[in-house]
């Protein structure tokens, strides 16, 4: 019941505020990437509600397909990793995220985001029985602030920094062994992390088109259950270009790169990547109101040892400022 009031609460706030200048400003992680980017102006505000799907069904072994993913179980309350305790099979993660921002002064933003439902949905095999979870809650909430900056060149560039703080649920268990989840299958990672970013936008007039050139780095702390994840790195290129009035279309080509997960002090093995993602994206405009769709695909993936990997992410949203 809580979960459904955050969502109909959410819904209401998304219906009676802004429309940002674009969508989202990184789309190839779409369960991580948090605020709508930009900086507003002073006294403007801006709220987003997206829903963000990220289908992670391919096993692979490197950059190779594979037929078998083995993952070692990470035991919070001994402190300890049991190698090869259960397989993964299919992953589909989903969450539905609420995204405000505040001008404070012409330059500097203030913004807020929250995932208000996140849901994962895995199937894992433990020697001949399959087991479904299906894990959902409140995420961890960013807060954070924007920054224009002054360039001696044509171009407009921002930089933010945004902290992480650990309010999503870490302590579900499994019903399969009555120990806690796996950390990855958790809503929240129970750490405080640091985000960066930068962002360097050109418009050109013939044609109109706005090119972005973007970068973000994340950097994890260690919860109390001594589990680190990986630090994330993501840069992106992007081309936008307005339609008319009510319409604008848009493509992106993104690197990221997740680092390897550290449990009490060791290597956490198949955790760690690098993928290449292509999207594209359409947002229409109607009177004060916005809606986009941005669809990715994986172009090249690499996973250290085997896990399963993305083959397809959506985002979709709506927003409105004031």
């Amino acid at each position: 019941m809580r979960v459904a009031w955050l969502l109909l609460g959410s819904a209401f706030v998304a219906a009676v505020a802004p429309a940002p200048a674009f969508a989202c400003d990184s789309t190839g992680c779409l369960m991580l990437t948090r605020g709508p980017g930009g900086v507003l102006r002073k006294g403007g505000f801006n709220v987003e509600l997206s829903y963000r799907y990220a289908d992670q069904s391919k096993l692979m072994l490197g950059s190779e397909a594979t037929d078998f993913v083995s993952r070692p179980r990470v035991d919070v309350l001994r402190g300890r990793l049991i190698s090869n305790y259960h397989r993964d099979i299919d992953g589909v993660d989903r969450g539905f995220q609420m995204e405000g921002a505040y001008g404070v002064t012409a330059r500097t933003t203030l913004f807020a985001s929250a995932p208000v439902l996140s849901l994962k949905s895995h199937e894992i095999g433990h020697a001949a029985l399959v087991t479904k979870y299906d894990t959902w809650g409140f995420g961890d909430t960013v807060i954070g602030a924007r920054q224009a900056l002054t360039l001696p060149f044509a171009g407009s560039a921002m930089a933010s920094l945004g902290i992480k703080m650990p309010t999503g649920k870490t302590s579900l268990i499994d019903r399969f062994d009555n120990m806690p989840l796996d950390p990855m299958l958790q809503p929240g990672t129970g750490s405080w992390d640091v985000l960066f970013s930068g962002q360097y936008t050109r418009s050109f007039d013939s044609p109109r088109l706005d090119v972005s050139l973007s970068g973000s780095y994340q950097a994890n702390t260690t919860n109390d259950h001594h589990y680190r994840f990986g630090n994330e790195a993501i840069t992106s290129l992007a081309l936008s270009r307005p339609l008319g009035k009510w319409l604008a279309v848009s493509a992106q080509a993104k690197w990221m790169h997740e680092g390897r997960d550290r449990f009490a002090g060791i290597t956490v093995p198949s955790t760690g990547s690098q993928y290449v993602y292509l999207t594209a994206g359409l947002r229409v405009f109607h009177g004060a109101f916005s809606y986009y769709v941005v669809a990715q695909a994986p172009v090249y993936r690499y996973v250290n040892d085997a896990q399963l990997a993305p083959t397809a992410g959506l985002v979709a949203g709506l927003s409105r400022s004031f």
